[in-house]
């Protein structure tokens, strides 16, 4: 009886080390941003399964500006990191793959058994208006707080290495019923790591 509860004991602590649901998958796997740019908003668009409460949001072309006195970003070196309110996206260093002489760097993400992945990401620097636009495709978004609220304000930021851009983002469904969903303006969604 006693071997049984340490296996018990030992089982629930593996558990909970999972990724999942708890706080400890919620951590942000990079490090927090030190400089802070912006995105410039795009309107955006998604579907949200109201079974699982799990999305898909497309962004095309959004313009990132990096803070000018940023050290610059380096894509495919550094880790990416897609924000959505607390739900979060990695991409490792190394994966994004540069092209057009290191103008663009473009990743499509692998199937993952929770569907919960970065489909596509592509950045595409400027270097004579000193901006890259970012283009991404999020496939399992947590957007279970828009079965309720509607529209809904959250932060989104994109973080290159230490530089961010950020921006709060009004998300809505034409109904509570409705698959679809869109991005259609921006809101007053803080940034939390923004002066920390």
């Amino acid at each position: 009886m006693r071997s049984r509860r340490v296996r018990l004991s030992i089982l629930a602590c593996v558990v909970s080390l999972l990724p999942g649901r708890g706080s400890f998958a919620q951590a942000p796997p990079i490090a927090k941003p030190v400089f802070h740019g912006v995105l410039q908003f795009a309107s955006a668009t998604g579907r949200i399964d109201r079974r699982t409460d799990r999305g898909v949001l497309e962004t095309r072309r959004w313009v990132f500006f990096l803070t000018p006195v940023s050290d610059g970003i380096y894509p495919d070196r550094e880790p990416i990191l897609i924000a959505l309110g607390e739900d979060s996206f990695l991409i490792p260093a190394g994966a994004l793959r540069p092209s057009r002489g290191g103008t663009v760097f473009a990743y499509r993400g692998p199937r993952a058994p929770d569907g919960r992945r970065v489909r596509s990401f592509r950045l595409s620097r400027k270097p004579d208006d000193g901006f890259y636009t970012v283009s991404f495709k999020l496939e399992g978004a947590n957007l279970a707080r828009l079965q309720l609220e509607d529209p809904l304000c959250l932060p989104l930021a994109v973080i290159v290495g230490d530089d961010d851009g950020f921006l709060g983002v009004e998300l809505t469904s034409p109904s509570f019923r409705s698959r679809r969903v869109r991005i259609p303006k921006i809101c007053l969604g803080g940034w939390p790591w923004l002066g920390r």
